[in-house]
């Protein structure tokens, strides 16, 4: 069941924005084995063709929340051709595989499947699609999870090894830098311009960039200037994206982008105007706390090496923990996400199953 599941879904197109076909058919299948289904509003507010899908089941016990994001980095118009030999899921080279995170959804929709039957022990049980993860976490950013009202949250996500649990990971913000030198002719009076690249140079090389100690990092992934080989370039601009574990080293950071963008400004007698992007908040959990405690025994249960990290990257867990909810991300394995080498086994999708499967009914057989 769990192969065939994730062979569909990979087949889905799911472009961040564009789940619609997912989310109807995750809906279709739980609403068969006795899930209720919502499909909430968050769509009209981050542009998706359709909400996060909110599926419930009754149980006893405690109120569990189980999320895993259904876009992907799919181009519209891109195919996914799977191939399965026995042991691990590929695309055929000419794309992504999309197993981030279709493999979690589909590890999700067989747990499903299976506790719909197994009514006695399990928890009350809250399962959620969300959308538009690979485009800012604008799905998690809209779903009330207080209405929901679970009492631990487990997003499903990540491409660490199975056995993994992030208890905490980078916030996110991201800037754009617009310089504004002054034009001149290249060769009859370039002393009288003003180089926006010299001026980026200055600016770029000031910043430290690369990884910090304390993990956080800071990049410029994009820059881009000038028409004319005879002109001194006269405008540039650059992106970027700060990270850290703290909201707090995100602000001093870009504070310290503001500090030296106007010390440049006065050497260089150009204009600087910064863009602050949206600041997504890190996700901040204990490495002691009861729901970790309560995953390692799940994992450990099942023979599975226990690893607890501190993820180097951004997950929905940023806006699913506002609720200062108890909340871990549960890893899904797999390798060279978004690539078209993304590749995972039906071993570490089992595996996740395992784990899962066994959070349903913790304590209570």
């Amino acid at each position: 069941m769990l192969s065939g599941i994730f062979l569909k879904l990979v087949k889905i197109p799911s472009p961040s924005g564009k789940e619609k076909r997912v989310a109807e058919f995750i809906s279709a299948f739980l609403h068969q084995r006795g899930f209720d289904i919502l499909v909430d509003q968050s769509g009209k507010k981050n542009a998706s063709n359709t909400g996060n899908v909110i599926a419930t089941l009754s149980g006893k016990g405690e109120k569990l929340l189980f999320a895993a994001h259904m876009d992907t980095v799919q181009l519209e118009d891109e195919i996914v051709k799977p191939t399965f030999d026995g042991v691990t899921f590929k695309s055929d080279g000419s794309s992504i595989l999309g197993a981030d995170n279709k493999a979690s959804v589909a590890v999700l929709l067989t747990i499903a499947a299976v506790v719909s039957l197994e009514k006695k022990g399990r928890h009350d049980l809250r399962f959620v699609f969300t959308t538009r993860e690979e485009s800012g976490l604008m799905g998690s950013e809209f779903l009330d999870i207080k209405k929901l009202n679970p009492s631990m949250i487990f997003n499903v996500d990540g491409s660490s090894s199975i056995g993994t649990i992030d208890y905490s990971s980078l916030g996110h913000l991201s800037f754009l830098i617009e310089i504004e030198g002054k034009a001149a002719h290249a060769a009859i009076e370039p002393e009288s311009g003003i180089h926006a690249l010299t001026v980026a140079t200055k600016l770029y090389t000031s910043l430290k960039m690369g990884k910090n100690k304390d993990g956080s990092t800071f990049n410029i992934g994009y820059i881009r200037g000038g028409e004319n080989t005879n002109v001194i370039m006269p405008n540039l601009v650059m992106k970027g994206e700060i990270r850290a574990y703290t909201e707090s080293t995100l602000k001093k950071m870009w504070s310290g982008v503001e500090n030296l963008s106007s010390q440049v400004e006065k050497e260089t007698g150009s204009k600087i105007k910064l863009k602050k992007g949206k600041l997504i908040p890190p996700f901040t959990g204990s490495k002691k706390s009861k729901i970790v405690a309560l995953t390692k025994k799940s994992i450990v249960s099942n023979n599975i090496k226990f690893n607890l990290q501190a993820a180097p990257y951004t997950s929905d867990s940023s806006y699913l923990a506002q609720a200062a909810i108890p909340t871990i991300t549960i890893c899904k394995g797999g390798k060279h996400a978004h690539t078209n080498k993304e590749s995972i086994t039906l071993k570490e999708m089992y595996s996740l199953f395992k784990i899962i499967h066994h959070l349903c009914y913790h304590n209570n057989q």
